[in-house]
């Protein structure tokens, strides 16, 4: 029997002990290595016409799931524009990606010789069996149209055309002497397509989130594989909202307004108001509206919002608000944050926001005159603490929360 000699205590290990030893010591080990084994990564083939495709660019996406949505100038968006992971296919037209986390993903495949294409959304983890995607190429679809004149007879020639499927990856092409257009080698499938003021990605691109309903959100254009689709645009039916806003005869040099289409997939338009505080904002189709102007009134963030209903053509909207003050205290310590919303005649709503101190005091230094509302956001949802009446030039007290007032 082979021995070793323990040089502690003199003592000897035989064989069997040696051996329990050595699986202690080994188990730890494995244990180690096998954490550190990196992901099994998602594979698949890129084929065009039954044959593999080498070279193409494979990349992952995150979808946004639930019922948000991203607007970026103006278009829905249901992925992001930006991988996560970027591979390439091998000589066979195979491919791996590694999925950094359990979630929906999107995987794009580009190759100059086809039209882009894309997988999803997928639900992939980064452990765990995944089947092998396949993704077929083809020469995709064509979008062509003719862009006419508004009512004014304005220019037709160098306009930008603009489509988006929701994938982030917007298709832009540019009129000609007759107005017009042509996209070539488009993902077949629908499509939303627009005249843009400026191209995708541009300096002062419109960015938001926002909600949509469940039916998501439509994309009219319908571009079919192997052929030529046509959608024209006649600028002529396109609304055009020219707006002014002043406060206390001071314009609002700097703001920004926004204007929102109808429909669950809105056009937005945005634009700044100049010195004289106006601005000019163009819509897709008519119907209803919503203007949404946002700025800065002395240290405090302003919204203001308004519901239009824009025919074809143009319309004028003005608005001026005379200004008083607001001071007052809170006498609950768990509201931290108030909510000032104005009750306007005319539909406007009007949004400041008021923080009280320490001891519960606030001050609205510049305040629209009317009939306001104090609200606090509870779990969610909106408790109203008291109203005051603001009258032009004068400053008003506010003392929280009122007692329930009669009928209110």
């Amino acid at each position: 029997m082979a021995c070793i000699r323990n040089g502690k205590d003199g003592g000897t290990l035989d064989d069997h002990a040696m051996l329990n030893t050595l699986k202690l010591l080994t188990i730890p080990i494995l244990a180690l290595a096998w954490q550190a084994a990196p992901p099994e990564p998602q594979r698949g083939i890129v084929t065009a016409a039954g044959m593999p495709v080498s070279g193409a660019r494979v990349t992952l996406h995150a979808a946004y799931l639930g019922v948000s949505v991203v607007r970026l100038e103006g278009f829905s968006q249901r992925s992001s524009g930006d991988p996560v992971a970027t591979t390439s296919t091998d000589p066979d037209g195979r491919f791996a990606l590694r999925v950094p986390s359990k979630g929906g993903w999107y995987v794009r495949v580009d190759s100059p010789r086809f039209a882009p294409s894309e997988s999803g959304p997928l639900d992939l983890e980064p452990a765990g069996a995944k089947p092998e995607l396949e993704i077929e190429l083809d020469a995709g679809a064509t979008i062509i149209g003719r862009v006419s004149p508004d009512r004014e007879g304005g220019r037709v020639e160098g306009l930008t055309v603009c489509a988006s499927r929701g994938d982030a990856f917007p298709r832009t092409a540019v009129t000609d002497g007759k107005g017009e257009y042509r996209l070539e080698r488009v993902i077949p499938g629908g499509w939303h397509v627009r005249v843009q003021a400026k191209a995708p990605g541009a300096p002062g691109g419109n960015f938001e989130m926002s909600r949509v309903g469940a039916d998501g959100f439509p994309l009219p254009v319908q571009a079919k594989a192997g052929a030529e689709t046509r959608f024209d645009i006649d600028l002529a039916r396109a609304p055009r909202l020219a707006g002014t806003l002043a406060l206390a005869n001071r314009p609002m040099q700097g703001w920004r307004a926004t204007l929102r289409g109808p429909g669950a997939s809105p056009r937005i338009e945005d634009a700044v108001l100049d010195g004289a505080g106006a601005f000019r904002l163009v819509g897709e189709t008519p119907g209803s509206h919503l203007l949404r102007i946002m700025g800065k009134l002395a240290d405090l963030d302003v919204r203001i919002e308004a519901t239009l209903e824009l025919a074809a053509g143009e319309t004028t909207w003005e608005h001026e608000l005379k200004l008083g003050r607001l001071s007052g205290r809170v006498n609950d310590p768990t509201v931290k944050s108030l909510r000032m919303s104005l009750d306007d005649p005319k539909g406007l709503v009007f949004v400041v926001s008021a923080l009280p101190d320490a001891n519960g005091l606030f001050e609205v230094k510049l305040l629209p005159a009317g009939k306001w509302r104090a609200l606090h956001a509870v779990l969610g949802a909106e408790r109203e603490l008291g109203r005051i009446t603001v009258e032009d030039g004068k400053e008003a007290w506010l003392e929280l929360p009122q007692a329930p007032a009669t009928g209110r």
